[in-house]
């Protein structure tokens, strides 16, 4: 399987990820969903032929869409909803986005790593010691 972009997301465990996801311009390409309205026919009237996208998801547990950037933007956008597990948990899933409905046109692959990472709660008074571990990513 060829992948064409790897993304990473990192989020507190046990917290849900909603993500929103650019799907980049290619050479020659124009956005697929750009001023179109959502279309509930089976078959595609003649103005709009391959005017809808389709993501599908390697992982039944993520729920994957997608969107118009907003009317006359530039891009499509996949959006990405994951609840989390308990740390140190790591899910890696792919993404299939195609350029029609039917998924007959593929478009890109792409890989996502969800990490669930420890989430330390820690509550004081002003001007009150308050003592715990974390760990702080330096340079």
């Amino acid at each position: 399987m060829v992948v064409d972009r790897t993304f990473r997301f990192h989020q507190p465990e046990r917290e849900r990820l909603r993500q929103t996801i650019r799907v980049p311009l290619l050479p020659g390409v124009s956005p697929v969903l750009m001023g179109t309205e959502p279309s509930y026919d089976d078959y595609p009237s003649s103005g709009s032929e391959g005017k809808a996208m389709n993501v599908g998801c390697s992982d039944d547990q993520v729920v994957v869409g997608c969107q118009a950037s907003h009317s006359g933007g530039e891009n499509d956008e996949v959006v990405v909803k994951y609840k989390g597990g308990p740390a140190p948990e790591t899910r890696q899933l792919f993404l299939a986005i195609y350029r029609d409905k039917w998924g007959c046109r593929p478009l890109e692959t792409w890989q996502l790593f969800l990490h669930s990472i420890r989430r330390v709660d820690l509550s004081a008074v002003v001007g009150q010691t308050c003592e715990g571990n974390v760990v702080v990513k330096g340079q």
